[in-house]
């Protein structure tokens, strides 16, 4: 399975490429703003898990078959989407 970005993974690579963007920074404000960039990276991932739970949901309620499980969603988030 190819490894896709997330919207958080894509907006760090893309601060990290500007000259340095936390040069500035004293440490408290750079650890400020990579504990939001974590906090971020939990809140997209928990997103993703609810989505999956509905869609798997939806396919139950309609009568689908659901495979296999679906695979586990942390499994599935740590495989690299």
């Amino acid at each position: 399975m190819e490894n896709k970005q997330t919207a958080i993974e894509w907006l760090v690579e893309k601060l990290n490429q500007c000259e340095p963007w936390y040069s500035g920074f004293n440490d408290s404000t750079y650890e400020h703003i990579n504990g939001l960039i974590e906090q971020a990276r939990k809140m997209e991932r928990e997103q993703h898990g609810e989505t999956w739970d509905a869609a798997l949901i939806q396919v139950d309620k309609r009568g689908g078959v659901i495979f296999r499980a679906l695979v586990d969603f942390d499994k599935y988030w740590e495989d690299g989407l």
